[in-house]
Order: C-alpha cells, then sequence, then structure tokens
C-alpha cells in the first residue's frame, strides 16, 4: 500500500505542475505574439523554445486542443514558429490526437493546422520506405 500511495502522491504533484505551467503557457503564446509585434527577435525565440518543451512534454493535456486553438486565431499565418511547432507535434502523435473529438475538431477548424499535419505525416512515411 505504501507505493500505492507514494503512486498517488506523485501523480498528484505532476497533475498541479502541469496546473501551475498553464498560465505560464498561455503567457508564453501572448508573448510570442507581443514578441512579434514589436519584432523582439530573442524574446520570440524564448518564448517559442519554451513552448516547444511544453508541447512536447504535453501533447495529451486536456486543454492542448484550446492552446492550438488560440496560437491558431492570434497569430498569423506568415508567422510560422508556435504554428510549425504545433503542426510538428501534431503529426508526431497524429494516431492518438487526431482520434480526439475535441483535437478533430480544431482540425476541422483550422485547415492550414490539418494541412500542415498531413505534410508531415506523408514526409515522415516516405522516409519509412
Amino acid at each position: 500500500t505504501n507505493e500505492a500511495e507514494a503512486a498517488e502522491v506523485s501523480s498528484g504533484a505532476t497533475e498541479t505542475r502541469s496546473e501551475q505551467e498553464q498560465p505560464a503557457l498561455i503567457s508564453n503564446v501572448r508573448v510570442c505574439a507581443i514578441a512579434e509585434k514589436y519584432n523582439i527577435t530573442s524574446l520570440k525565440s524564448l518564448a517559442q523554445a519554451r513552448f516547444c518543451i511544453w508541447a512536447e512534454r504535453n501533447w495529451t493535456h486536456q486543454d492542448f486542443h484550446d492552446i492550438v486553438r488560440d496560437v491558431f486565431q492570434s497569430t498569423p499565418e506568415s508567422d510560422r514558429g508556435l504554428r510549425d511547432i504545433i503542426v510538428h507535434s501534431v503529426a508526431k502523435h497524429a494516431q492518438k490526437s487526431c482520434l480526439k473529438t475535441e483535437f478533430y475538431n480544431v482540425i476541422r477548424e483550422n485547415g492550414e493546422l490539418g494541412l500542415g499535419t498531413l505534410r508531415q505525416v506523408l514526409a515522415s512515411h516516405s522516409e519509412d520506405w
């Protein structure tokens, strides 16, 4: 039972850390948009790097689809930074992420996300052939 209790405590700590990271993640998305607007390259790069780390670790997070929606709605199409990070993450985990209803809806709303994901998946499969 001690192992089970330790596992519960451990998983609770992970959830708490993830919840605490959530506002910081949204801040990184917004900071990236502001840095783009005011052409602050180093700040934008830092925000993108932090977002990339979070996305790779938390692509299964319950709010990931909302964050994806926010990025695609709040950044111009020409700003590839966060969009490319998301496309890469979604393509990497396409079999699992695209099966979720919430995520399917985000892809339907954002044709660019769907097309980018398709391109990434096809590119990765062509490397396998």
